[in-house]
């Protein structure tokens, strides 16, 4: 489990508490679907999920707990948050749009939606407000274990990283539906902030992926004597 407890200003507090193996957009339950959350709209170019499946866009379902806590925030609010993650306590105080920055991507990744949810193994060794280095080195790290996974299932592994672009470019497109879906539904900034930041952050890991590599290759040194 990992727990996000944000403390205000007003002496209150919210908490939020996230299974890592779990389905963030799981419709069960789910009395009235507001429009914006519904699959029909906003709806993706590159969405895959056939509209019989299911009646929400699970990635708008996954982020509601954060549009209904944050709908009436403002980005620039300076918070108290702790995360606790297994046996890991991290404090941070930041602004709004940091902090729900990450918790947002966290239960995006845990979603089922076909694009965003292909980051879980990110959300399994999640990094609360990690930068956009911490992004762009995650992101690789994954991309390449699955490529070793792939392969000793015997499928043809991606070790240049072609797909990675690919998905990076997918998840951009479904960050500017997102917002889209956020600003429908929220009376303030700090949410679609906080999906703005996430998307540069991610949308960083295709515009840096080269450029990356060559800075990380003296931290490598090691392995190319």
């Amino acid at each position: 489990m990992i727990q996000y407890r944000f403390e205000f200003d007003e002496n209150t507090a919210i908490e939020f508490i996230i299974d890592e193996k779990a389905d963030t957009s799981n419709e069960d339950g789910l009395a009235e679907i507001p429009d914006w959350m519904r699959l029909d709209q906003f709806r993706c170019d590159c969405c895959l999920l056939p509209p019989e499946t299911r009646k929400t866009c699970p990635a708008a379902l996954a982020m509601n707990p954060v549009i209904e806590t944050f709908s009436k925030r403002i980005s620039h609010e300076n918070i108290k948050v702790t995360v606790e993650q297994h046996d890991v306590r991290i404090q941070a105080e930041t602004s709004m749009q940091n902090a729900v920055r990450s918790l947002l991507g966290l239960l995006l990744a845990l979603s089922s939606c076909p694009v965003v949810g292909r980051l879980r193994p990110m959300a399994q060794f999640h990094l609360p407000f990690g930068t956009k280095e911490h992004t762009v080195f995650r992101a690789i790290g994954m991309y390449l274990t699955a490529q070793f996974v792939r392969q000793r299932e015997g499928f043809a592994p991606d070790w240049d990283i072609i797909g990675l672009k690919e998905l990076y470019e997918n998840v951009h497109e479904v960050n500017a539906k997102l917002a889209e879906r956020i600003r429908a539904a929220s009376e303030q900034d700090a949410a679609v902030n906080s999906l703005i930041i996430l998307d540069v952050f991610g949308y960083g890991v295709t515009m840096s992926i080269d450029d990356s590599a060559r800075k990380l290759k003296p931290m490598f040194s090691m392995y190319l004597e």
